[in-house]
This record gives C-alpha cells, structure tokens and sequence, in this order.
C-alpha cells in the first residue's frame, strides 16, 4: 500500500529572517522542506535552519539558490525533486 506523500516546500532566502520563519513554520506543519542558501555566509545559517527542520520531523534538503539565474532556480528545484519526490 503506497502510504500519501508528504507535501514539500522550497523555501527561497530560507537562512535568515522571514524565509527561516517560514522553513521552520512548514517543517512543524508537517512538510519536508528544501532549504536555500546563496553564499559561505549564509550556508552556515542554513545549515541551522536545516537542524531545526529535521528536530520537527522534516525531511530537509539543503541547496545552493542564486534567484537571479534560471539554471540555478533549475537545479534547486531537480535537486529537491530528486531527493524528496516533488516540491510543490
């Protein structure tokens, strides 16, 4: 019996600030959550945000977003896809 999917969030800007708030209000609502990071700094920040995702039972995906590039919106959204089956 194939058991319903839970919903997946990409979350943009999701290492500081209203994106973080919102990874985090997901993950406690019961979605797996893509998380975004765009540089160094805000990687470690991300990795953060990852922790407490995966402490409220989300899968968590941790990925390199750069908004302003197609290839890289492309990539996040293969990557998220590949791992947790969908984003939606």
């Amino acid at each position: 019996m194939n058991l319903p999917s839970r919903p997946v969030a990409l979350v943009t800007g999701s290492a500081t600030g209203i994106g973080a708030a919102c990874a985090r209000l997901f993950a406690r609502n019961g979605w797996d959550v893509g998380v975004t990071w765009l540089d160094d700094e805000t990687r470690v920040s991300a990795e953060a945000v990852v922790a407490e995702c995966v402490a409220f039972g989300a899968r968590t995906v941790l990925v390199e977003l750069n908004v302003t590039s197609d290839e890289s919106c492309i990539a996040a959204v293969d990557s998220i896809a590949s791992q947790l089956g969908h984003v939606d």
